[in-house]
Order: C-alpha cells, then sequence, then structure tokens
C-alpha cells in the first residue's frame, strides 16, 4: 500500500521539484521508500509501504520491458492477492519474473491481456501505467474503490494522486470549493462520494469505483466503467444449507489470501458481527499453511469509549475472553483540539463526525509492529446490516441495496478508513469485498439475506460455530462513530463556541449563520449535550458545519497557525 503522484504537462517540461513536491507530501502512506521518473513532460512519483517483496527491486515507479520490446512503467497502490497463482499461470506462458511483487505481475498480465487483465485481479488498486511508446498513461481503481485516486486539470497540466492534499503542492493552483458539490455534500454527507466525480473542490475530481481513465500525448482523456456488477452474478444453488456452505468457503478463503505478507498482520475489533467474524477467521486460519503468509497474525485491536452510549467494551471483552484474542485497546475519552484538527485535515472532506478514533486505532497498530489490518468493512453494505433495510419493500430491495452498495454509503466509509489507515502508513484488507463473495452475495434471494428476524442470516448462519452467541446473532448495531455530543461539552467546546465568531462560518452560500446559532450555540456554551442517540446525530450535524469550516482554513486560506498545530 503507497502513495502514487504523477505529472502531465501538455506544453512545458517537468521539474524535478514537482514531482518530488508532490509526491513526499504522500510520505505518510508510503514511510518506506520513495522514487520518482520524469521522461520530458512526463513525471510518475512513488511512496512505498514495503508489504510484498521488502527489498529494494519492489522500488516504484516500476519498469520492466517484455520480449517484444514492449515498455511499461507503473506506479501502484494496492495488492492483488491472487498475485501468486497469476504469477505462475504467467510462468507457464513463458514469462519471467525478477521480484516477488505483485507490482510486476500486475504489468505482465497487463501485457499479455491488456485492459482485459483488470478482471483477472482479485484485490484493491489504484495505479498507473505509463506506456513510454505512444505517450499513454493508463489510470485505474478498483471495482469498489477500496483505494483512492484523484486527478486535477489546471492550466494545461494534468496532475494525479492519492490523496486531495497532494495538490497544494502545485505552485499557483488555489483552492476553492465547489459550490454545487459543497451544497450537495452537506445535504448527503455520506451519498456524496460515490454519486459524483466531482469533489469538494473546484477543478479535483475523483476516479470513481471501478473506473478507468486513460489520457494520450495530446491530452485527450477516454474516462469509462470496466466493472458492472450486474454483469458479474451467478446462479447460486437453490438450497440455502447449500448456499451457506458456499459463502462460508468464499469468505474464508477471501480472508486466507489476504493474510499473505512479508509483514505482521492483526485486525480490528469492535464487538459487531463483522470484525467479530473476520478476526475469528484469521484465528481459525492461523495454523494453516498459507504460502508467503504473514510472520505474526495474532493480535486484535479495540477502541473504547467510557461514559458513552457508543462504547461496546462489552463485546469487545467478551469475544476477546472467549477466543482467548490477545487484545490491545485503547479508551477514547478526552482527545486535543489538535488532534481534531489533524483529523480534518487528514479527512480532506466533510464526515458524519470525526475520524479520530479510527486513525488512533490504526496509530495503535502501527506502534505495536503491525502493518497489514484484516477488517470487516463492507459487510453492513453487502448485507443489509443496519436496520433501516428492514423496511425496505420487496419489489425493488436488490436494486436499493446495489445503489447503497456501489454508491450512496459504501465509498465514503472506504475513503474514511483509507485515509485514516493510511496517514499511519497501515494497510487494511477487506474480506467482505472480494469481488467472488460480493457477486455471490449478490446473486441471492433476499431471503438468505434477511431472514428468521435477523440481517445478515447467512453470515450468521455460516460462521455460528466460530463466533461467540452473543456476538454473532447480536441485534443491537452501534457502529463505530466519535462521541460527538460529549466531545462538545468537553474538548471541543472551545473550538464549537469560537466558531461562531469565525469569519467564513459568518458568511458564506452555504447555511444560514443565525439558523445555526439559533439551533447550536446556546446548548454549546452552556455545555447541555446529552449522551444519547437524539443529540447524537444533531452533534454530527453541528460537526459537519465546523468540519467545513476548518477545511476552508486548512485548505483554502492555509492558515498558518493551524498548520502548526498538525505538523
Amino acid at each position: 500500500m503507497c502513495g502514487i503522484a504523477g505529472i502531465f504537462h501538455l506544453n512545458k517540461k517537468v521539474e524535478e521539484k514537482e514531482i518530488l513536491s508532490i509526491t513526499n507530501s504522500l510520505n505518510h502512506r508510503g514511510p518506506d521508500d520513495f522514487g520518482i521518473f520524469i521522461d520530458n513532460n512526463i513525471a510518475l512519483g512513488h511512496r512505498r509501504l514495503s508489504i510484498l517483496d521488502l527489498s529494494s527491486k519492489g522500488r516504484n515507479p516500476f519498469y520492466k520491458k517484455f520480449s517484444d520490446n514492449t515498455e511499461y512503467y507503473i506506479v501502484y497502490n494496492g495488492e492483488i492477492f491472487n498475485f501468486i497463482e497469476l504469477r505462475k499461470e504467467m510462468i507457464s506462458d513463458g514469462y519471467h519474473f525478477e521480484t516477488e511483487t505483485d507490482t510486476e505481475v500486475i504489468l505482465a498480465v497487463y501485457h499479455k491481456y491488456g485492459i482485459n487483465a483488470l478482471h483477472k485481479f482479485n484485490g484493491m488498486w489504484a495505479f498507473a501505467i505509463y506506456n513510454p511508446h505512444d505517450k499513454t498513461i493508463l489510470l485505474s481503481r478498483d471495482r469498489f474503490g477500496i483505494k483512492p485516486l484523484y486527478f486535477l486539470m489546471y492550466n494545461n497540466s494534468f496532475y494525479f494522486a492519492s490523496e486531495i492534499k497532494a495538490f497544494l503542492n502545485i505552485e499557483d493552483f488555489f483552492f476553492e470549493f465547489d459550490e454545487e458539490s459543497t451544497k450537495f455534500a452537506l445535504s448527503n454527507i455520506v451519498g456524496y462520494e460515490g454519486l459524483s466525480p466531482k469533489t469538494l473542490f473546484k477543478n479535483i475530481f475523483k476516479i470513481l469505483p471501478g473506473y478507468n481513465l486513460l489520457i494520450d500525448s495530446k491530452g485527450n482523456i477516454k474516462y469509462d466503467k470496466w466493472w458492472h456488477l450486474e454483469n458479474n452474478l451467478i446462479d447460486p444453488p437453490i438450497n440455502y444449507k447449500d448456499q451457506v456452505e458456499i459463502f462460508r468457503n468464499l469468505l474464508i478463503d477471501a480472508t486466507k489470501i489476504r493474510m499473505r505478507s512479508d509483514v505482521n498482520i492483526g485486525s480490528s475489533l469492535s464487538g459487531g458481527t463483522d470484525s467479530s467474524t473476520i478476526a475469528s477467521i484469521v484465528q481459525l486460519l492461523s495454523y494453516d499453511k498459507i504460502e508467503r503468509k504473514a510472520p505474526a497474525s495474532h493480535y486484535v485491536f479495540a477502541a473504547k469509549f467510557p461514559n458513552s452510549f457508543l462504547d461496546e467494551s462489552y463485546y469487545i471483552d467478551l469475544i476477546s475472553k472467549e477466543k482467548n484474542f490477545n487484545l490491545i485497546s485503547l479508551s477514547f475519552e478526552q482527545p486535543t483540539q489538535k488532534d481534531i484538527i489533524k483529523s480534518i485535515f487528514i479527512s480532506e472532506n466533510i464526515t458524519v463526525s470525526s475520524l479520530l478514533p479510527i486513525i488512533k486505532t490504526y496509530e495503535l497498530m502501527k506502534q505495536n509492529n503491525v502493518t497489514v489490518t484484516l477488517d470487516g468493512h463492507g459487510a453492513d453494505e453487502l448485507l443489509c446490516g443496519y436496520t433501516f433495510y428492514l423496511g425496505w419493500p420487496q419489489n425493488n430491495f436488490k436494486e436499493k441495496l446495489q445503489f447503497n452498495f456501489e454508491y450512496n454509503i459504501l465509498p465514503a466509509i472506504l475513503r474514511n478508513f483509507d485515509l485514516s489507515s493510511m496517514a499511519n502508513g497501515i494497510e487494511v484488507r477487506m474480506p467482505f469485498l472480494d469481488h467472488r463473495v460480493v457477486s455471490f452475495i449478490f446473486s441471492l434471494p433476499i431471503t438468505s439475506i434477511i431472514g428468521n428476524g435477523f440481517t445478515k442470516r447467512i453470515l450468521r448462519d455460516a460462521f455460528s460455530d466460530i463466533v461467540p452467541h452473543e456476538i454473532i446473532y447480536r441485534h443491537s448495531k452501534i457502529g463505530f462513530n466519535s462521541p460527538t455530543n460529549n466531545w462538545l461539552n468537553s474538548c471541543l467546546n472551545d473550538t464549537a463556541v469560537q466558531i461562531f465568531s469565525n469569519k467564513f462560518f459568518n458568511n458564506n452560500p452555504f447555511w444560514d449563520y443565525n439558523t445555526l446559532k439559533d439551533k447550536f450555540y446556546k446548548k454549546t456554551l452552556l455545555k447541555k449535550w446529552e449522551n444519547n442517540t437524539n443529540d447524537f446525530l444533531v452533534a454530527n450535524e453541528f460537526w459537519s458545519y465546523i468540519n467545513l469550516t476548518l477545511l476552508y482554513e486548512l485548505f483554502i486560506e492555509k492558515k498558518r497557525d493551524l498548520y502548526e498545530q498538525i505538523n
């Protein structure tokens, strides 16, 4: 897992300092190594987090020349989990390899199959492949958008990077909010990520999940979707028990190939069904012989929220004790104002609540010599984990579920966890988002997913033998969020009170100041936020306005005093 960047000037050469500046702004994503490549008006940059083949042979930009004189350079962020099988296939076809990386495998498969190579990859990725012969660059993003990729078109130049904040290092480019996109984001904080290629900022776009972008030597762009879930469904068995068996085997194998690593792996544990299942499968597989298996995989990590209704300590401790997990946890009570501001800079977006607990959980992993984590993300969107699914009508259930999965909920979750983990140089792997698992689940009747009074029916029935009964058949769902309502009475109080004197907060096109002051000011000044669901939801609404105001100061005004706090 890494940070990638690139520059394509249409009418001038790339200066080394340009690509170095953008690339090195991503050093948190890749603290182990870096490299750049410049070919006149085109440049590629890479910050490496070493996971497979820890030697310098895995350094990017990675170059490979084939027997027919075809040449490619690649900068790559992600993992191809079936690289071992693909490597063996390519060797049998006469290909030769000089490294033990999956990066080299990508280029070999791409050389043989062209753009159809993407369908052979089981993994997560954002990469750029440069062909020096025809001066084209292919940018590709994985099926579900696990790994991010942004681009900027400005002043006859094309830039791309793993994070929006990298573009802060482009000389003479000034950030501005895109008014239409920002209004939409405030109205749909979760959904806006996957519904448009636009970002909060003018001229900065995201490549959407399952899309490619090809830019040619003249700067012409071709942008198209290469993955369609509806074209990858199967005919599952009619018998439910058979479905359960197939699903169990698929998820175990998805976890197994995600344990391939040359560095230590761990698991995140929230106490919910999804993370508990993955942690239990990892423990189950820890005794198996797995090719390129991680040196160690025995730690689980959790965040606890004492004195908050969001706290899931009971369930975390229950499964850890019953499964004899090596649990490492942190208690999250009073973060500093500096931590909160830094979390907004890391997020570079409006989020439902602060990403700080997620960021700190992954920081805890890094402190304990874990670089890769297997987590349960995606299961709620795939297996109807939210209670509102229970009230949906049956006639168009699958269409609405697919919409939420591909466009409305999952993209924002994946963005947030990528930014939070990679801020600490941690790679997150998600077995539920193995494309084989996704295709299988969307091929099932809805009664296999919701039944007997439960969401996630097939998951619960498939793993009830390895996950404690009280966990696998939990009805309650809390979610991993910050206790914003509690913080508004404590660590966030000064910032929240002062925000009403902020110039941008007072006058912008996105909200009416007096309405917000009537709704939030007195309650905050008097520290009257209560520890319940209703105030939690209202506090998160207030957070979105605080969030955007601080994004304005960090990205548009570039306020020195704030940068001094986050650096």
